[in-house]
């Protein structure tokens, strides 16, 4: 007796249906994965912010006025300060803002000067740590994971970056590109928004999983005021793009009265498919494209440099270096924002209606 076997119709109904099933399960199993990322890049924002407290415990209640993430002996600061060449492709300066880094001066402690570049790469005869103030002191010399970065083909960041069109990117992540890092590394200016068009569709974050460290001073004077306060102590890669610079421009400079960071807004990047919260303004460069953000965050008790006087869309009116009463309605893909001496989330979504 002969057995009958499929034909090739009932064949192309089973393919049809187990096509179906992955398209209906397939978005429900990346839906998870990001929400699973997620929850460990803001597991290790509280690690982040754990080290801050200690650090300002440890100092009268002073905190860090810059972070670069990372790890000690390959971050944002050695890339930046070792090798004079490098630059960020996204600044038409060439060499990215790098904030008062006290290995920049030649001082009787280590400095750039004793580590070449061949050091770095190598990770070889390097006498000293460097990096931020967490980094250096041992608070956490080394950042956290990055989980959305953990096996990813797609961007590359690193010593790995050096190998491909994107060497920019070498000094993000630390040496092997897979540890968050600081997208606002001078406490301003997230470099973390890439559009593809002027309007807000379609947007997507370059940067998902890492985080923006903001100094809030106890003068009250603004970062920006703060930074440009300090360029003359450090004269290298302080040239930011047009497209970055306050529209209230160095007038806060004559307002620093004190060195001291009395406080702080820590946020991070969800998953480039969650557009999370609408916290901060964009800022376009000269092609239309925005690259960053501000940093000043909606409702955040603080002097905004890019706050003028005048009617805020059309229905409010603020003054000079107000904060802003709302954000401009674009999504931030903020998933957590955490605020000194607070283990919860603070401000709100405050977005301009329509």
């Amino acid at each position: 007796m002969k057995t009958k076997g499929f034909t090739l119709i009932e064949l192309l109904v089973v393919v049809v249906i187990i096509g179906i099933l992955v398209a209906i399960a397939l978005p429900n199993f990346i839906k998870i994965k990001d929400k699973a990322r997620e929850a460990e890049v803001k597991q290790n924002l509280h690690a982040i912010q754990l080290a801050i407290e200690r650090y300002a415990t440890d100092y009268d209640g002073i905190y860090p006025y810059y972070l670069y993430g990372g790890e000690s002996l390959f971050n944002i600061g050695t890339i930046n300060g070792v090798n004079g060449s490098h630059t960020w492709r996204a600044y038409t300066t060439g060499q990215i803002v790098q904030p008062f880094d006290m290995f920049w001066l030649n001082t009787d402690t280590w400095d750039y000067n004793d580590t070449a570049w061949g050091n770095l790469t190598q990770q070889t005869d390097i006498d000293s740590g460097f990096g931020d103030t967490l980094e250096y002191e041992g608070y956490m010399p080394k950042f956290p994971r990055n989980p959305f970065q953990v096996g990813s083909s797609s961007k590359v960041f690193g010593i790995d970056a050096l190998s491909t069109n994107y060497q920019d990117h070498a000094c993000f992540g630390g040496y092997d590109g897979d540890l968050m890092w600081n997208i606002a590394w001078f406490s301003e200016g997230p470099q973390y928004m890439f559009f593809s068009a002027p309007d807000y569709e379609p947007v997507r974050t370059e940067y998902q999983g890492n985080f923006a460290y903001h100094a809030r001073w106890s003068d009250e004077t603004t970062n920006h005021g703060h930074f440009l306060y300090q360029v003359p102590y450090h004269s290298d890669a302080t040239s930011m793009p047009p497209e970055m610079t306050p529209p209230l421009g160095n007038a806060d400079v004559q307002n620093v009265a004190s060195l001291d960071v009395a406080g702080y807004d820590l946020t991070a990047l969800g998953s480039e498919r969650t557009k999370g919260q609408d916290l901060d303004d964009s800022m376009e460069d000269s092609v239309g494209a925005q690259y960053w953000r501000t940093g000043y965050l909606t409702l955040g008790q603080e002097r905004n440099p890019w706050t003028t006087s005048g009617m805020w869309g059309n229905t409010t009116q603020v003054d000079d270096y107000d904060e802003r009463p709302f954000s401009d309605g674009i999504p931030d893909f903020l998933i957590i924002h955490l605020g000194s001496g607070m283990d919860k989330k603070v401000g709100s979504d405050n977005s301009l209606a329509g």
